[in-house]
């Protein structure tokens, strides 16, 4: 009797399920919307371009500013004594620099980048090209068992 009943539980929400909606073009779209991978490759190719970009802003004057700020409190008469400690110390050090490298350096440095970032604009498209045939070789095989299965109904009946 058990078995029956989880026969007839089995057909039933075989006739009862829903088709998918959704066609292959979508679940290729968002396997490479959401792909790890792909977002890795993209993040790198931004990393390239702003490496190139502090490379340029490096060729040109760079000021650095540093201060050392001491003061030596005295509340009331306790504290420290402003004959020994001067009561405060300021001082600051300002500085310009400029690199001295060549515009050839700097442009073989910035085409070496260029380069790195071709190299994974491409890994980006075989990638894709990877997730685009997987989802379709699942797809495929996801249909002929639903067309097995369609038959086994019908066969059955």
């Amino acid at each position: 009797m058990k078995r029956v009943f989880i026969l007839f539980f089995c057909t039933t929400l075989l006739f009862n399920s829903q088709a998918q909606q959704n066609n292959l073009d979508y679940f290729v779209n968002q396997a490479i919307a959401n792909s790890p991978l792909l977002k890795d490759f993209q993040n790198q190719i931004l990393s390239f371009t702003l490496d190139s970009q502090i490379m340029r802003a490096g060729r040109k004057l760079q000021v650095n500013g540093i201060s050392n700020n001491y003061y030596a409190p005295l509340i009331n008469g306790y504290g420290y004594d402003p004959i020994i400690t001067n009561n405060q110390q300021v001082s600051a050090l300002a500085q310009v620099s400029k690199s001295f490298l060549g515009g050839k350096t700097l442009n073989t440095q910035i085409a070496n980048l260029q380069l790195q970032s071709q190299v994974i604009a491409n890994n980006v498209k075989m990638s894709e090209q990877d997730v685009i045939k997987t989802i379709t070789d699942q797809y495929i095989v996801t249909y002929g068992e639903q067309l097995q299965l369609q038959w086994l109904v019908k066969k059955g009946r």
